[in-house]
């Protein structure tokens, strides 16, 4: 009997044992896990946030510089350079304990290369993509059967039919046409032929509606429309407008001739003219006379991507000017939030400058507040004809110390001229991405080009004889200049 007592008080010891081992065990283990999840899911503090926010813009930044190569556009390659120094200011903050700032900065950066990667990683592999577009515009896909909304980042295919309900959307296909349709419009792509060694060929048909064509030199693209008109262009624009349910179809050539077939008959169009076919009786479509049209206004201030810091930015005039057009005494100025002008912020002032601008060249608007706008013009002739819209410009008003207070001006130096007759070779260097200007004798000339190295050569005039004066202004994005001059004697 003492033996089995002994057993039994050794499994109760045991069992006991065990148990308050096990439950010591269970304990532990939901601490651990507890504590793991509370340093997982605490809300994170300046430091960490500010982590997060860099190491997430230079993700961003590593996806978006896949999609570089030699063709994209100067102005996306330049919002890439700034998302890269806007990444490099927040580390250094971050490093020195300005968790806040480093965090806005990098929030800046995911901006940029977010908007870079829209324009160009979003389009690769598709035939077109959306250049700019407002109110309710659909898309419905190839074998889809319904309409969704279109956006910035659709990828646009064969087959693919869009929509236009209310507002506009401008589409550029890969060979470098644009199709910018109307409220009212339904068009579809019909086919797509890549070929080696030529511009891409494009089909597309409109349904109904009106649209504007800007076509490349040398391609054959055809626009087919529902009044039978077969529009083949060979210049730079060809504008169609047919609003529905009307006989009416207006065609625009800009830069370049154009050449439309029909019924046979081919009709030529010569540069900056247009012309009105009308359906008469029996359904035949007679053709008008060409008329002239404005040229696109060229912009000049600000530059593009410029950046204006003010301590009050709401006392601050921002003027807007452009180079003056031809037989167009008025203009069109809209002022966006977006590429899209969807709102236009100027649409319902009394005090800026809206739709036919009386005073031309200038346009201005005080006190806007913080943020990133976009602003374009177009002019319009006596008749109330208008242009096509002008580039489109993007500047950014910041608030606080005024950079000619404190920042640097871009590096710019000459490294040689070279004089022949009166011609000028002019070489030199510069921050990549500024805006090079040369004046001769105080007389504007031309802006240079500059590659992404910096690099400039290029030949300049001289503007009278004996001794001319030769001046070079690079201007970068924050409105801080650099100017260098050399001088040169010519007899004629």
């Amino acid at each position: 009997m003492a033996s089995s007592t002994v057993y039994r008080h050794l499994l109760d010891y045991t069992v006991t044992y065990r148990t308050l081992w096990t439950f010591v065990g269970v304990v532990f283990a939901f601490g651990v896990a507890g504590w793991f999840a509370w340093q997982r899911f605490q809300p994170p503090g300046p430091e960490e946030r500010s982590r997060r926010e860099i190491s997430g813009a230079e993700r961003f930044h590593d996806k978006s510089v896949e999609c570089l190569s030699d063709a994209t556009p100067q102005d996306l390659k330049r919002r890439l350079e700034q998302g890269r120094t806007l990444v490099a200011q927040a580390r250094e903050a971050h490093e020195a304990g300005q968790f806040d700032d480093a965090q806005g900065w990098a929030a800046e950066a995911r901006e940029a290369f977010h908007e870079f990667h829209d324009a160009v990683c979003a389009t690769l592999g598709s035939v077109a993509d959306i250049v700019e577009r407002s109110g309710k515009v659909d898309v419905k896909k190839l074998k889809s059967p319904r309409w969704v909304p279109i956006t910035s980042g659709t990828r646009l295919q064969p087959g693919d039919r869009i929509r236009v309900e209310s507002g506009s959307i401008t589409i550029r296909y890969k060979n470098g046409e644009q199709m910018s349709l109307e409220p009212g419009t339904l068009i579809a792509i019909q086919d797509y032929v890549p070929r080696a060694g030529a511009d891409d060929k494009l089909e597309a048909r409109m349904e109904h509606g009106g649209l504007t064509y800007e076509s490349k030199p040398g391609t054959d693209s055809v626009l087919h429309t529902n009044l039978d008109v077969d529009v083949a262009p060979n210049g730079d624009k060809v504008d169609i407008r047919n609003p529905k349910g009307s006989d009416e179809l207006d065609m625009v050539s800009v830069f370049g001739g154009s050449k439309i077939l029909h019924d046979g008959t081919q009709t030529r169009m010569q540069a900056n003219t247009a012309i009105r076919a009308q359906r008469g009786r029996g359904g035949k479509v007679s053709m008008g006379e060409p008329q002239v049209i404005p040229d696109r206004p060229s912009l000049l201030a600000p530059i593009n991507g410029r950046v204006y810091t003010y301590e009050k930015p709401e006392g601050e005039l921002t003027i807007f000017e452009w180079e003056e057009v031809d037989n167009a005494p008025k203009y069109t100025f809209q002022v966006g939030r977006n590429e899209y002008f969807d709102p236009v912020l100027n649409a319902k002032s009394t005090t800026v400058p809206q739709g036919r601008v009386e005073r031309p060249w200038e346009a201005e608007i005080m006190g806007l507040p913080q943020g990133t706008y976009f602003w374009r013009i177009a002019a319009i002739d006596e008749d109330g004809n208008s242009s096509r819209w002008s580039e489109l410009r993007r500047f950014t008003i910041d608030k606080g110390t005024k950079p000619s207070e404190d920042r640097p001006p871009p590096r710019l130096k000459i490294l040689g001229t070279t004089q022949a007759g009166d011609k000028v070779i002019v070489r030199g260097e510069t921050d990549p991405y500024v805006t090079l200007k040369a004046y001769v004798n105080d007389v504007p000339q031309r802006t240079l080009s500059v590659d992404e190295n910096g690099f400039f050569q290029d030949m300049l005039i001289v503007g009278q004889e004996g001794l001319n004066v030769f001046r070079l202004v690079a201007e970068d994005t924050y409105g801080t200049r650099a100017v260098e001059e050399f001088e040169i004697s010519y007899s004629f």
